[in-house]
């Protein structure tokens, strides 16, 4: 059994209508760029995965047909999206333990803060970031540079009492190695930039919500 894939996708407040369904070439559910990839390309502006709402068939993590709620990072033409009711609950219904990167706000605040910190490093993203993975342990994004990619990764758990960096492998010698903390307005955020010998990682740990 393959994947198929309709998109609810929203913008900011607003339900806007659906994507889909179609297939992707990718069976597990938290690969979510074969998703992100099409959607963009029906709406002609950058989206991104919020969660997982629903899946008929399949298991596993994988196969069957699944519901994501797609956030539109700008407001789409009119017109491009099939104007389906569907739950709104499902949508705008608060859950305590949400991670923050499934929610826009706690998404944009994300990639706000990765391209802030690359900046700050006079390493400025140079395109538009890309989402790679995203479950309820981790969201995983793309984020082009003039010195290479980097990686962001999202995760949720309690603040360390300092920063942390990983140490390079013997033998390399890392560019680029920032650490970060600071108090976020939504709680304690640990910011921690790793340095790795095949490129940089950024990781932002914020405690699940």
């Amino acid at each position: 059994m393959d994947r198929t894939v309709t998109a609810w996708v929203t913008s900011g407040d607003d339900y806007l209508g659906v994507v889909g369904p179609f297939a992707v070439d990718v069976a597990w559910w938290s690969e979510v760029e074969p998703v992100v990839t099409h959607v963009r390309g029906v709406l002609g502006v950058e989206v991104a995965v919020l969660r997982l709402l629903h899946v008929d068939g399949g298991g596993g993590g994988r196969d069957g047909h699944v519901t994501y709620h797609v956030e539109a990072l700008q407001r789409p033409a009119p017109g491009l999206l099939e104007p389906v009711p569907v739950d709104g609950s499902a949508l705008t219904g608060q859950e305590e333990l949400r991670s923050p990167w499934a929610r826009a706000e706690g998404l944009r605040e994300a990639l706000g803060w990765a391209s802030d910190t690359l900046a700050a490093a006079g390493r400025p993203v140079t395109g538009p970031i890309r989402q790679r993975k995203t479950w309820n342990l981790a969201g995983l994004f793309r984020l082009p540079t003039d010195q290479g990619q980097v990686w962001l990764k999202t995760t949720p758990t309690s603040p360390p009492t300092r920063p942390r960096s990983s140490a390079p492998s013997r033998g390399s010698t890392p560019a680029w190695r920032p650490e970060s903390w600071r108090q976020g307005r939504t709680g304690s955020c640990s910011n921690t930039c790793r340095a790795r010998t095949a490129g940089t990682r950024l990781s932002r740990s914020s405690p699940a919500r």
